[in-house]
């Protein structure tokens, strides 16, 4: 089975190195190497979480990935493709005792991938997979899918699926509506008053209020900025921000620019598991994050993020060389300023 072959192999190459290492690399490479032969999701905690100095369990996806005779996607961020592909990936195809016959060769490319048949290790950054999965649909399905430092994983998703109104959007819209480019302007200016008199805040970003919202809900009627709008589509007038907009469940804010006196109007779903759990049923994902849960089974992010049923581990942390970690919100104010105490 691969799982043995996996644990030799990497057991070997470990006691090559003559360092420290982490001390469930072994347990995890065969976790990941299970996962790839039966077709069976997981999610993994890893306890070292995304820019620390320790990210050793990187081998322990690797190894399986590249011994792994079928395609598989590895999801992350350019950084970490970058250090995979200069430090870590030649250092295991250099090892000396790595033979043709332990570990095969398995092509390895970034996304876009040129070949439609590639059949090997296809790199690709965590917005480029997202939008295959949501609109160009690509990837056959399937295929192996291991996706790392996922602790930003909600941020991701989150990030893809808000929708914007810029101050760009305005003018255009009233390029296209000229006949009712007054009413525009004039919802926009009270718009502007109405959110230039919420209080400063380190986020610069408020929820959009009942009055707020009914200056939008107006302006849509009078526009007839719906679904059935043709005009959305021709003009290509952000069509997509105005139909999320007017969609059940969405969680609406706006950014305020105050040095230049204006703002921006966005929107994204407030539950991310109806939109992704599709995903998760067009093939087996590895799931790889430092702390996604407090708990081993991982229940409250599984429900959010909309996984159901798979394997779940977490590993502790490896106090000999990890750091306490801290977590604070952006933007929080020191403790000795007169805003913190406010």
């Amino acid at each position: 089975m691969i799982e043995v072959e996996v644990h030799r192999s990497l057991r070997n190459f470990l006691r090559s190195q003559n360092q420290p290492h982490w001390p469930h690399n072994l347990t995890m490479a065969r976790l990941v190497a299970r996962a790839l032969r039966l077709g069976r999701s997981a999610l993994i905690q890893t306890g070292s979480p995304p820019g620390s100095h320790n990210q050793q369990y990187q081998l322990s996806y690797l190894l399986p990935i590249l011994m792994w005779p079928q395609k598989t996607i590895l999801v992350a961020p350019e950084q970490v493709q970058e250090h995979l592909l200069r430090v870590e990936i030649p250092k295991l195809l250099a090892n000396n005792l790595y033979s043709s016959s332990s570990l095969p060769y398995k092509a390895i490319q970034t996304y876009p991938q040129q070949d439609p048949n590639f059949n090997g290790l296809l790199l690709i950054t965590p917005e480029a997979w997202l939008m295959n999965q949501w609109e160009n649909e690509q990837f056959s399905p399937g295929i192996p899918t291991i996706i790392d430092w996922a602790d930003e994983l909600e941020t991701w998703v989150q990030n893809y699926l808000t929708t914007s109104f810029l101050s760009a959007d305005w003018n255009q819209l009233m390029q296209v509506y000229s006949d009712q480019a007054d009413f525009i302007r004039e919802a926009r200016i009270n718009l502007t008053r109405s959110l230039f008199q919420h209080p400063t805040n380190p986020y610069s970003c408020y929820l959009i209020e009942q009055d707020e919202e009914q200056i939008l809900q107006n302006l849509i009627e009078r526009l007839s900025l719906t679904p059935t709008n043709k005009e959305l589509h021709h003009n290509h007038l952000n069509n997509d921000f105005w139909l999320k907009w007017q969609s059940d469940g969405q969680l609406r804010w706006a950014e305020i620019h105050r040095q230049r006196g204006s703002f921006s109007l966005y929107c994204t779903p407030c539950d991310l598991s109806e939109a992704l759990k599709n995903i998760w049923t067009q093939q087996p994902v590895v799931i790889i994050g430092g702390a996604l849960d407090l708990e081993a089974q991982a229940s409250n992010y599984r429900k959010m993020m909309g996984l159901g049923d798979l394997t779940s581990v977490k590993f502790s942390p490896d106090r000999r060389h990890e750091m306490i970690q801290l977590y604070l919100p952006n933007g929080l104010p020191m403790p000795n300023t007169p805003k913190f105490q406010a």
